[in-house]
């Protein structure tokens, strides 16, 4: 391995990190096509840390903003997405904290809202209600969260 494809790889995840956040999971994939070896990658990724392009407390907060706000996901979905990107369970705990409670119960309330619109109207009163909660668990929210905007939404 030469000196220059490594400087050139530091240079290329600097210029991608510069562009939006990632976490380190992420970079150590990108820098797979970079053929380095393990010191190599390692040192990479130390020196982004060190110039802070990489920071997995900030990646964790920007990912909960956006995939609650933007994608509708509740905090458990996000949870998991975030354990899939090997974050720690800390900075995942710290990140979910960001949360707002009674703004993600209104964004529920508005999600469930558009699905019962969508479920036909012939459905009895428990299937509409299963379907709901259903779909509620399955964008992240908790049981109890779901049930209670259903009841609302249904009555």
């Amino acid at each position: 391995m030469s000196p220059a494809r490594g400087s050139s790889a530091l240079q290329a995840m600097q210029r991608v990190c510069s562009m939006r956040e990632y976490c380190e999971s992420d970079i150590m994939s990108k820098l797979e096509r970079f053929e380095l070896n393990a010191g190599e990658t390692e040192k990479i990724l130390e020196s982004l840390k060190a110039d802070k392009f990489v920071d997995d407390n900030r990646y964790s907060r920007a990912f909960v903003r956006d995939k609650s706000r933007l994608s509708g996901w509740g905090g458990r979905k996000i949870s998991f997405a975030l354990r899939r990107k090997k974050i720690e369970q800390s900075i995942i705990a710290e990140a979910i904290k960001e949360l707002d409670k009674t703004s993600e119960a209104e964004r529920l309330l508005k999600i469930l809202t558009v699905k019962a619109k969508s479920i036909g109207k012939e459905e009895s009163r428990a299937k509409k209600t299963g379907k709901l909660i259903r779909f509620a668990l399955s964008r992240g929210f908790d049981y109890d969260q779901a049930l209670s905007a259903v009841n609302k939404i249904i009555g």
